[in-house]
């Protein structure tokens, strides 16, 4: 008389859906993976492609992502766009610290470049409230007493009903 070894069905059944379950998680995340590398080529294609002005706009967008990780800077709004920056007053403001201008980059945004700094105080690149990539070193001149342009961030501006 011989003995069959009792097969559990639902213990075969919860092994395999398990496996099944495993490969199809990972197909996902493989899809994933390559969607967002899709998703970076297309986003590095257009901003090399795009004009500056709709290059401020993909970079503020980026940084409302990447804001996820880094301190928010809050958008600015100007009570006087006309007026002129001065590259010499912010270069004294920071000068007047002590700071370096990657010491200065670095406290506004960690993704900052010491390089965008030189280029405002010497006036090579222009500083407006117009363009979001201005605004947090707008928002560090203001905060140490610069402030042209009469910014404030939302956040300061009255509700209106």
């Amino acid at each position: 008389m011989s003995i069959e070894p009792k097969i559990d069905i639902e213990e075969m059944l919860n092994t395999e859906f398990a496996q099944v379950t495993a490969r199809l998680e990972e197909t996902v995340r493989d899809k994933e993976n390559n969607l967002f590398n899709l998703y970076l080529v297309k986003i590095s294609r257009e901003y090399r492609e795009a004009p500056n002005r709709e290059r401020c706009v993909l970079l503020h967008h980026l940084q409302n992502i990447v804001g996820r990780s880094y301190p928010r800077i809050p958008p600015i709004i100007a009570k006087n766009v006309q007026a002129e920056f001065e590259p010499a007053s912010a270069r004294q403001v920071r000068e007047s610290l002590g700071y370096t201008r990657k010491q200065t980059a670095a406290q506004i945004r960690p993704t900052l470049q010491e390089v965008t700094l030189y280029r405002y105080e010497t006036g090579i690149a222009k500083v407006s409230p117009l363009k979001s990539s201005c605004s947090g070193y707008l928002l560090w001149l203001k905060e140490r007493g610069y402030d042209p342009f009469s910014i404030e961030t939302r956040k300061e501006l009255p509700v209106t009903p």
